[in-house]
């Protein structure tokens, strides 16, 4: 499940993603023979890389992949300042030893 994000979080350069287009496979007859409506989303500061085929058209699926990137994005922002945290505690409380307790 992924948490869901307001575009004022986090701010998506375009020039930093590479949208190609593809056609999407599966069945759907003459239409998905012929149109290209997927979507290949990939971000170059992170590497991260979306394939996005849910909607019908190319436009949805390139909003989707978007929306897709933002909470991935968002994801890993939340991690590394959790991580922070939980260094920060960490060096401040010890480890609880023998040789720390007072005695």
């Amino acid at each position: 499940v992924m948490p869901e994000v307001d575009d004022v979080e986090v701010k998506v350069d375009p020039n930093d993603c590479e949208i190609t287009t593809a056609r999407s496979g599966g069945a759907g007859g003459q239409n998905v023979n012929k149109v290209e409506t997927a979507v290949h989303l990939t971000h170059k500061p992170s590497g991260i890389k979306i394939f996005c085929t849910e909607q019908r058209t190319q436009l949805k699926n390139r909003e989707r992949a978007m929306q897709i990137l933002r909470a991935k994005l968002f994801e890993m922002e939340l991690e590394q300042q959790q991580q922070e945290m939980a260094s920060q505690r960490k060096s401040q409380i010890g480890s609880g030893s023998r040789s720390e307790k007072i005695r």
